[in-house]
């Protein structure tokens, strides 16, 4: 489980090398609020960051992941 936001993300897998600052892997998340596949990297090591990755938003809640503060309905969907 991973809290953000004061939220409790649900249902992650997490495979690859992760040492900090850098991640190559591949993470899945499949919670109720949020459908999320990442597979790349990500190398925050330097002063000009580095990504490489390819990911896939099915579907994000944004308002329910407290990540917007809106009257309306939200949902995000991107590749």
């Amino acid at each position: 489980m991973i809290v953000f936001e004061n939220y409790n993300y649900k249902n992650i897998t997490l495979s690859g090398n992760f040492k900090h600052p850098l991640f190559d892997g591949e993470l899945n998340i499949n919670d109720p609020n949020l459908k999320l596949t990442f597979n790349g990297l990500i190398d925050v090591s330097e002063k000009l960051n580095r990504f490489n990755f390819k990911a896939n938003i099915e579907y994000a809640e944004l308002n329910k992941l407290n990540l917007i503060n809106n009257d309306s309905f939200t949902i995000w969907r991107t590749k």
